[in-house]
């Protein structure tokens, strides 16, 4: 007896909980074999259509000798309408770690494919585990998808607090169109778009490699972050007191942002540089 289908690709998405570094980027190469779900590490998919269509759901594909699929290299990921009914096929990013306060910009590029034209519907969002019920609302969408060269879709999301985030592509065509294609995905963070909180009674100063920082009174456990411009946490240290010294003498030139995080609620911050 076949076993549903789709009991086999809900199980193979709340299996995987990779998680992947900031910034992250990939264009789906190396992945060996073609028109298969065969995607990079930490990536999944689900198929929740509810009649079944051959080999349905989202796909790895390649460049063949007479057709470029891929918006860069070979290899891209693809979907396939279905032939009587609405799609609803889902395809999630590894899970990542994203800080409260940092801007992050999530990049994407797609198509439809040239052989034939058609009208596809794309939305990006996001969620606490790679499913689709633990999606939101839409952060991108396109229900008029027609052009046949590549386009860039992008948006910016930040935040509140820390958090781990699966972004998911919702492919929801209506039947019996073709074929849309999407490559080079991408999420980067930047400290430039992040406002500094109470950074008029936080101090901050340098002196041989040590990062000074003084806060107005002491808020119990306090944490330290200390974040560089692509929103990267490149050090955290515990604070005692109001007044406290941290080593950074190993930490390259460019712009900074200290981040105090108390254990009664206040978040302190504010940027500072290290010259040479």
């Amino acid at each position: 007896m076949r076993t549903p289908l789709l009991l086999i690709i809900f199980c193979a998405a709340i299996a995987s909980k990779a998680q992947v570094d900031i910034p992250y980027t990939t264009g789906f190469e190396g992945q060996v074999g073609n028109l298969a779900p065969l995607f990079p590490e930490g990536w999944t998919w689900e198929d929740l259509n509810t009649v079944p269509f051959g080999d349905q759901g989202w796909q790895i594909i390649k460049n063949t000798g007479s057709q470029q699929n891929a918006h860069t290299d070979s290899t891209a990921a693809h979907m396939f309408s279905h032939s009587s009914e609405q799609n609803n096929d889902w395809l999630y990013t590894p899970g990542m770690q994203l800080q409260g306060g940092v801007t992050y910009t999530f990049s994407f590029w797609y198509s439809v494919a040239p052989l034939f034209p058609s009208t596809e519907r794309l939305a990006v969002k996001k969620g606490s585990n790679p499913t689709a019920l633990a999606m939101g609302e839409p952060l991108w969408i396109n229900t008029s998808i027609t052009n046949q060269t590549y386009e860039q879709g992008t948006f910016d999301y930040t935040p509140v607090n820390d958090e781990v985030t699966y972004f998911a592509f919702h492919y929801f065509s209506e039947e019996f169109q073709f074929i849309l294609l999407l490559d080079d995905v991408s999420i980067t963070g930047s400290t430039a778009s992040v406002a500094e909180l109470n950074s008029d009674v936080m101090h901050l100063w340098l002196q041989s490699g040590i990062l000074n920082v003084d806060l107005p009174r002491s808020h119990g456990t306090s944490v330290l972050s200390i974040l560089d411009a692509a929103g990267r946490n490149v050090r955290t240290a515990p604070l005692a007191g109001c007044l406290t010294s941290v080593g950074i003498g190993e930490l390259p030139e460019g712009s900074y942002l200290a981040r105090v995080a108390t254990s009664n609620g206040k978040t302190f911050t504010k940027r500072f540089v290290i010259l040479r």
